[in-house]
């Protein structure tokens, strides 16, 4: 396994790129529960949390191909030092403003949305950095070690998070996750690339005329290529039909299953397990099945998921239950990495640099939409039914479209 990885010592710019990624990783996992803390602490309103985390979500979702068009006539690696040191700045006012006990509900609204414009500008320049340090040969194996090391390193911020805020507080949180921007504008300003920018500096002036006609040729170029547009029904698609499971598992392991919080725990750190063992094994999976294929096999793993929770609310003792729980999540996160490899590789592989932010940007844009959708259709359902029926359903329709995929 590990000669699929030898390959990556010639491209040590992308090994500098991975490393900075791999800081964030940490601090953004710890960020995430940290900025959750501090947005119960600070709010305690349930509505004013919906419309906080609502606003983190939507500009991601159409603030990216806006974006896009900006940023893909810039160097990337300027447009990514520049979203690292805006976070980092982000981060450190938070951070004192909480200190100074100061920080009210708007202006948390704005933080979360001046945070989510900046992951809009930096996810499509980062996209779009990728072919430039990474040689095409080995894109199945970056994209795999990557995700791989990124998850483990989550998984750390994650254990590191609890001690952080035990000792030092939510402040002490925010200014970790500031340096580790700072680490990663480091490591990123040492990067050494040649990128041509005479096509877009040639190319006419981005005004409101010329944003429009570079903007639709995203969605042009999607629609014309139909494996890249394959690939982002892909994403949609797995996004939607996990949203139940993500959005639920917390309630349907207290008041279904009658597990603790302890076991709502270890499933979470045996999915990030399973996504990193996944993502170390893609290159040899990737080489012997088509992509289709394995998307879907997520599919099929994610309705048998579906089954599974369902079936064990049955089963006693607690422990069984845990147990099988365990070995799913494993599976299916393993199953998860590796056709989110193949995806991936997939659109890096079939979509032209020029285009690759921009289209990158439609991609996320899209499947990140899917969440919204699906969590307005789980509060319907959640009128009529249990969340037992809900996992049945979503397994089934999992199942289905698994079968008109496969080929």
């Amino acid at each position: 396994m590990l000669s699929n990885y030898i390959g990556l010592k010639k491209d040590k710019q992308y090994l500098k790129v991975m490393v900075a990624n791999i800081i964030s990783d940490f601090g953004n996992s710890i960020d995430n529960i940290a900025f959750s803390w501090l947005v119960y602490e600070i709010t305690g309103d349930p509505v004013w949390i919906a419309i906080i985390f609502g606003s983190a979500v939507l500009p991601m979702i159409f603030l990216q191909p806006v974006f896009a068009v900006w940023v893909e006539r810039f160097s990337k690696k300027k447009v990514i030092l520049f979203a690292d040191a805006a976070g980092l700045c982000l981060m450190v006012t938070m951070g004192i403003l909480y200190m100074m006990d100061v920080l009210t509900p708007m202006m948390l609204l704005l933080f979360t949305i001046i945070n989510a414009c900046i992951e809009s500008i930096r996810i499509p320049a980062g996209l779009a950095f990728i072919p430039k340090i990474l040689s095409k040969e080995n894109y199945v194996a970056g994209t795999a070690l990557s995700r791989s090391a990124c998850q483990l390193s989550s998984l750390i911020g994650l254990a590191a998070t609890g001690f952080i805020l035990g000792f030092w507080g939510i402040h002490m949180a925010l200014f970790v996750d500031a340096i580790t921007f700072g680490f990663s504008f480091l490591i990123i300003a040492m990067v050494k690339y040649k990128e041509d920018l005479t096509s877009k500096l040639d190319a006419p002036k981005l005004d409101i005329k010329q944003f429009k006609v570079e903007y639709k040729e995203g969605f042009t170029y999607l629609r014309s290529k139909k494996g890249v547009f394959t690939v982002c029904i892909c994403g949609v698609l797995c996004n939607f039909v996990t949203v139940p499971l993500s959005t639920y598992q917390a309630i349907y392991i207290g008041d279904y299953l009658g597990l603790s919080v302890n076991a709502y725990s270890l499933l979470s750190i045996c999915f990030i397990l399973g996504m990193s063992i996944g993502s170390l094994l893609a290159p040899l999976i990737i080489k012997k099945r088509r992509t289709m294929e394995l998307f879907s096999l997520n599919l099929f793993a994610v309705g048998i998921n579906y089954f599974i929770w369902y079936m064990v609310q049955d089963i006693t003792p607690p422990w069984v239950v845990v147990g099988i729980l365990v070995v799913t999540t494993l599976l299916f996160g393993l199953i998860t990495s590796i056709a989110g490899v193949a995806i991936s590789v997939a659109f890096m592989t079939h979509v032209e640099e020029d285009y690759l932010a921009r289209v990158g940007a439609i991609f996320n844009s899209t499947a990140t939409s899917a969440m919204p959708i699906a969590s307005v259709l789980l509060a319907i359902l959640s009128l009529v039914m249990g969340i037992d029926l809900i996992f049945a359903i979503f397994g089934v329709g999992a199942v289905v479209v698994g079968l008109i995929y496969f080929k």
